[in-house]
């Protein structure tokens, strides 16, 4: 249905459905994720890889159930992609980062060991192929 087609009853309720998923990305990214980041680069980042806040929070779940300690998690000036630091070594954050995009197959984030220097081949690393 093109938006032409669309009542106006029906545009409204997928402005609200839209302010609601705001909502959960600003609470997500502020309780739960504590990442660091300005509030306009996560709308920014939303949009260019859907979920991507989501499959976030998602990722440093799964680190905390693995007992990995998170060290940060901030947007990569270079990259502009989302960096989930972890307290490990190189070879453990890569081994870490290609299960964890297995299980949760959202582009824009990337798991990296703890003092990271960004190269700017984080966001090619952080996608995730199309079946």
């Amino acid at each position: 249905m093109s938006t032409e087609q669309m009542t106006t009853e029906q545009i409204a309720e997928l402005v609200d459905a839209y302010r609601r998923w705001n909502a959960i990305i600003v609470r997500l990214w502020r309780q739960d994720i504590q990442g660091h980041i300005y509030m306009s680069r996560i709308f920014e980042i939303e949009a260019q890889y859907p979920c991507c806040i989501l499959a976030t929070y998602h990722v440093k779940r799964q680190l905390e159930q693995m007992s990995i300690p998170v060290h940060a998690v901030y947007f990569g000036t270079k990259s502009r992609v989302i960096l989930i630091e972890i307290m490990a070594d190189k070879e453990k954050a890569e081994e870490i980062n290609r299960k964890l995009k297995e299980d949760i197959p959202v582009s824009g984030w990337l798991v990296v060991e703890q003092r990271y220097e960004e190269d700017g081949t984080e966001e090619q690393r952080s996608q995730v192929e199309s079946n």
